[in-house]
């Protein structure tokens, strides 16, 4: 059996996949709207995460086509954009075997009990708020590296404000 075909069956499936591949790069998508927000989010992921392969979109359908060919580890994700919101691109992850492990970080800047308790339902991660600090985001993705490789579900991160 071929890995390539191995590993199709796995992501179909929604198997975990394990990687001890130390070249393996981490994987971080941004999903915002507000272009000044994402060039903020990408400068400070690479001082956070130094060689990882970080990702954009701009808006929920974008956000779709990126997320199934690129296979995240991470998304960060803004919830009012046009198109789809980021409620229905988190449904969407949480939908899609092939996107098992993927964490989702809520950014925003409007967040209520009611939209938080939406996000948890849907499968959000965790939160954080607009405007962010390098240290918010730099804790987050050292928690999600720290469980690397994600063979595990997706539990709540540290870094991030949780419920």
């Amino acid at each position: 059996m071929l890995r390539s075909d191995l590993l199709e069956f796995m992501r179909a499936h929604g198997m975990p996949i394990v990687s001890n591949d130390p070249s393996h790069r981490l994987r971080i998508a941004v999903v915002d709207d507000e272009r000044s927000v994402v060039r903020a989010l990408l400068r400070m992921l690479a001082r956070a995460a130094p060689g990882a392969d970080c990702r954009s979109a701009h808006d929920g359908f974008s956000a779709g086509a990126l997320l199934t060919s690129f296979h995240p580890d991470l998304v960060f994700l803004d919830i009012i954009m046009p198109g789809l919101s980021g409620v229905d691109v988190c449904e969407h992850i949480r939908s899609k075997p092939e996107l098992y492990g993927t964490r989702v970080v809520i950014v925003t800047g409007h967040l209520t009990a009611a939209l938080r308790a939406q996000l948890e339902t849907v499968g959000a991660d965790g939160f954080i708020e607009k405007p962010f600090s390098f240290g918010e985001i730099q804790s987050t993705v050292a928690d999600l590296t720290a469980r690397r490789p994600g063979s595990e579900a997706p539990r709540p991160l540290h870094g991030a404000s949780t419920a």
